[in-house]
């Protein structure tokens, strides 16, 4: 099988998957919208981004509460798989997840079995769609929930911080070193609360993704950019989309229609390159979880 043959195998998993999750959301009512390079792939390419390799939704919380009640109707083969699956010793990210089971990356043996195999599958990412405000009042929840973060980081694998930058390392350190003496479930209620704060806010015009990297805690999109989802063609099902989706990318993306250069269009899975060596299609070993 070559690297392109697997990317290809990998497309059409996440394809599979995203379509059994349509079903229930039609089913029963529950608003997404498709998000990040997946929207960007519908926009510019009807599909997948030909070197991309991953499938994110942003949802909020009420819809996504609501889709929960109803994943056992999807077939065996996906599993949710929630940030607190780890316990309170164990923190990944915030960041739940629809697994594939029979699909892994093969990385750093340690990392896998801290995590029981839970960080190197195949999956599709739940975003979480809250409101702010584009003030003094939205820099402070944006920042404390930067802290949080932070310090929640004291919880996960040492392998997870190889790619931060020399500043952000120092940071890191300081703030792990204060979150070991925090409990994790604490700081587990206190993202909630604070990302959610101005949920009910009806003065609160902008809408952020409250559980993902950093950087993208401070892209702001007008909540009139939401509403109830529009449809776009990704693949052949028509997918469900911000009603405006060109100001979604333009705050990601800047000029989203222009292609990368050409040394860019290569599919990784985070800082590793997809390759025939690197993807296993089959069920990861079972680690036993080492509390």
């Amino acid at each position: 099988m070559t690297d392109n043959e697997v990317l290809t195998k990998i497309h059409q998993f996440s394809y599979e998957m995203l379509s059994e999750l349509d079903k229930i959301c039609k089913k029963y009512d529950v608003e997404y919208y498709i998000a990040y390079g997946t929207l960007l792939g519908a926009v510019r390419h009807k599909g997948f981004i030909p070197w991309d390799n991953d499938i994110d939704l942003l949802i909020t919380r009420k819809n996504f509460e609501k889709l929960r009640h109803h994943l056992n109707e999807l077939p065996e083969k996906y599993s949710l798989v929630m940030p607190t699956i780890h316990g309170t010793n164990r923190y990944f990210d915030s960041v739940p997840r629809l697994n594939y089971k029979y699909m892994y990356i093969k990385m750093d043996e340690d990392a896998c079995r801290f995590y029981h195999n839970h960080n190197n599958r195949l999956d599709l990412d739940f975003f979480f769609l809250d409101k702010t405000f584009d003030n003094w009042r939205g820099k402070l929840q944006r920042y404390e929930l930067a802290i949080l973060y932070g310090l929640m980081n004291a919880y996960r694998h040492k392998s997870s911080f190889l790619h931060y930058s020399k500043k952000r390392r120092i940071a890191n350190k300081i703030l792990c070193a204060v979150g070991r003496l925090i409990p994790l479930e604490w700081m587990r209620t206190e993202v909630e609360k604070v990302a959610t704060r101005y949920n009910n806010c009806d003065d609160a015009n902008y809408c952020f993704n409250s559980n993902s990297v950093y950087e993208y805690l401070w892209k702001l999109m007008p909540e009139k950019a939401f509403g109830k989802p529009a449809e776009m063609l990704f693949e052949t099902m028509m997918a469900p989309v911000p009603r405006d989706a060109d100001t979604v990318l333009r705050v990601y993306y800047g000029d989203y229609m222009r292609l990368p250069p050409e040394s860019e269009r290569i599919p990784h899975w985070g800082t590793f390159r997809i390759t025939t060596d690197r993807i296993v299609f089959e069920e990861p070993p079972d680690y036993e979880i080492i509390i």
